[in-house]
């Protein structure tokens, strides 16, 4: 997916992936980049281009990760958009809110026919 080889300049692409959620059945790929800027940039670099390639800013969540009990979902940003015949979410997220020690960011893309992907 082109949204997926979107990212700041500067930033280096250290994984992808892809394949089908083996609880939910959903579909998805994504992307880990080192950026070479701040967290705050790389939110701001999403914010305008995944817009301008059609998606829909659904939640920004500044702490995606509680204090205490369980993580709903890691994305700071959530997009929504039409992806053919289902709805598809563009979440950006970080390894650093589950503890990791590095600057990367991802990228990912889920979908399903059944509607149960999501951010």
């Amino acid at each position: 997916m082109d949204v997926l080889r979107l990212h700041p300049r500067g930033a280096t692409l250290q994984d992808q992936y892809s394949g089908c959620d083996e609880d939910d059945g959903f579909a998805y790929a994504g992307r880990q980049y080192r950026p070479t800027s701040n967290e705050e940039s790389v939110l701001a670099f999403y914010r305008t281009q995944a817009l301008a390639a059609g998606w829909k800013l659904l939640e920004e969540n500044a702490t995606p990760i509680p204090p205490v009990g369980l993580v709903g979902s890691a994305s700071r940003l959530c997009f929504t958009k039409a992806l053919n015949d289902v709805t598809g979410y563009l979440s950006v997220w970080f390894p650093s809110d589950f503890g990791d020690n590095t600057t990367d960011f991802s990228v990912e893309v889920t979908a399903s026919h059944d509607g149960s992907a999501w951010c």
